[in-house]
């Protein structure tokens, strides 16, 4: 497809050249340049999905962890050095077969819905504790390294001028799981105003789900939950405010597998 995309301008130049000059200007091959792009758009979209389903592989070893009762921090956890090894195999064949077009947007691809698996991965651990968090801060901070190599794994140096975009979705996606890793580790005496201030910026309605989500995470009292949420809803607007009394918060506790007290 990327390459069919390409040979097409010099098809219709090789007929203009020998067609009736008052034709020529009907040679237009847009539309089929455009459907060439659309398909090779869709083939990488196809690969990428075969990326999130090994990815999804390596993120169960992750929900088996029992991050409720960690005890130490240390190296990176084997799912990441899994991850790293699933990546570092299959990535540099398909970067090797694409164009430097489509090579970078099998990059964006790969981070926009990989990183997104990642955090939904970490809602699924039940409980984490303080230390568990800490671990986990650990492994987001080296994960994302993982993922900012992803361009060069073709084997040529790729300039930080042309991979801008990329590392603008890295950043951006890793910057709410470390903003969310982060706010399960601190002490409740501060743990709003870690989460205000790491949180990204322009994705504020999600804030109060993600919030929702982290209190359930931490296995916290319905008492402490509240006053966590009170002091979270007075510093923003209502059609941002947490509501623990509702369907959707009915929902988490199925979720998290424990109740309130």
């Amino acid at each position: 497809a990327e390459e069919g995309k390409e040979i097409i301008p010099g098809i219709a130049e090789a007929i203009q050249k020998v067609i009736d000059t008052k034709f020529q200007d009907e040679v237009d091959f847009s539309n089929e340049q455009s459907d060439f792009a659309s398909l090779a758009n869709t083939a990488v979209d196809a690969i990428v999905k075969g990326f999130n389903f090994r990815l999804g592989k390596c993120l169960q070893i992750m929900a088996k962890i029992n991050w409720g009762q960690w005890e130490q921090v240390g190296d990176q956890s084997e799912y990441v050095t899994q991850i790293n090894s699933m990546l570092s195999q299959y990535a540099p064949m398909v970067c090797k077969m694409l164009g430097d077009k489509y090579h970078l947007y099998f990059c964006n691809r790969l981070a926009q819905t990989c990183i997104p698996l990642y955090e939904e991965a970490i809602f699924k651990c039940r409980r984490v504790n303080t230390l568990g968090a800490q671990q986990l801060a650990l492994d987001s901070h080296a994960l994302k390294s993982v993922f900012l190599s992803v361009p060069n794994l073709r084997g040529d140096k790729i300039s930080e001028r042309r991979t801008r975009a990329f590392r603008r979705i890295v950043d951006r996606e890793m910057g709410k799981v470390v903003a969310i890793v982060k706010t399960l580790a601190s002490p409740l005496d501060c743990l709003i105003a870690t989460f205000k201030t790491l949180m990204p910026k322009g994705q504020e309605s999600t804030h109060s789900e993600t919030l929702t989500k982290v209190l359930y995470l931490k296995g916290l009292a319905k008492k402490e939950m509240q006053a966590l949420v009170d002091s979270y809803n007075a510093n923003v607007e209502p059609k941002e405010h947490v509501a623990l009394d509702t369907k959707a918060d009915s929902k988490f506790k199925r979720i998290f597998k424990f109740g309130s007290s």
